[in-house]
């Protein structure tokens, strides 16, 4: 007998939570959760190494509507970028000099409790 679907927002959040820990678990320092500007949101912020590495966290429960990658299209990139720089105007103590600032995304699958990390997907600019 197969398990209820889990409710998208619920899910939503267990996947943003198995994230943090993974990225907590490989000594990153968890600086911002769900750091929300007007135009959007940034699921995990995280820093290791002088990498500021902007999460965004997307879960599936099959690939039916492809993979969760996918749905992080030009738009959503542009997006997760204005809140970066918003991010980033709101901490001076980042060291932009120094540091670096990548975007991840985390694919969370749930039907297998699977996590796969896309390091540095993109960047600050469109390539």
């Amino acid at each position: 007998m197969q398990k209820p679907p889990i409710p998208a927002r619920l899910a939503g959040a267990k996947a943003e939570d198995a994230v943090a820990a993974l990225y907590d678990q490989n000594s990153y320092r968890i600086l911002a959760r769900n750091y929300t500007r007007r135009g959007g949101e940034i699921d995990l912020i995280a820093m290791k190494h002088h990498v500021v590495h902007f999460v965004e966290v997307k879960a599936r429960q099959s690939l039916s509507y492809g993979a969760p990658r996918e749905a992080v299209d030009y738009h959503k990139r542009q997006r997760l970028r204005h809140v970066a720089q918003d991010y980033l105007c709101h901490h001076p103590g980042i060291d932009r000099e120094t540091t670096c600032f990548v975007f991840d995304i985390a694919e969370v699958y749930l039907a297998s409790r699977c996590i796969h990390v896309i390091f540095n997907a993109f960047g600050m600019e469109e390539a």
